[in-house]
């Protein structure tokens, strides 16, 4: 007879089922930096920039201390300033970077499609009463699955096992 307290069933469920979640914020955060990292490499291989890039609006911008009043500069603004200034008010420019970004985003989408995927189901299953179980089966699935040019293909290896007690 295998006994399974509620605890070990609670604990093992958890174990299997949150490292696989993942919220809206983190598909995300994950896609924002794929796309920042394909566009840095890109600016780094072309010798352009400074390592930065982002369509985040400026924190505590230039423009924005300016716009507080938090008094003039001490000296007269510099050509980098200016060019800052100009970015950031820029609809142009704004546009540019946004397209820009659109794009290395539909590129690591296309990346993603040609990977290798793996999924993975886990099962378990306990029938008895209280903390007694007459029977306890488990199995799991595997599957691979991997987008061609020419037409979508998958392999699949699955297992399954199965105990009775």
């Amino acid at each position: 007879m295998l006994r399974f307290p509620i605890a070990a069933r609670v604990s093992l469920a958890l174990a299997l089922f949150l490292p696989s979640c993942r919220s809206a914020a983190g598909w995300r955060e994950q896609a924002d930096h794929d796309v920042y990292d394909l566009v840095l490499q890109r600016r780094a291989k072309l010798g352009i920039g400074d390592g930065s890039f982002t369509i985040e609006a400026p924190k505590d911008s230039l423009r924005e201390r300016l716009l507080r009043g938090e008094g003039p500069p001490p000296t007269p603004l510099t050509l980098v300033q200016c060019l800052e200034i100009a970015a950031e008010n820029s609809r142009s420019y704004r546009t540019q970077e946004e397209a820009l970004y659109l794009s290395a985003l539909d590129l690591t989408l296309e990346r993603w499609r040609y990977q290798v995927h793996e999924v993975g189901v886990l099962g378990a299953a306990v029938a008895g009463t209280g903390d007694t179980a007459e029977v306890a089966t488990a199995s799991g699935d595997l599957s691979l699955s991997r987008c061609s040019a020419r037409a979508p293909s998958s392999s699949a290896t699955s297992a399954s096992i199965s105990r009775a007690a």
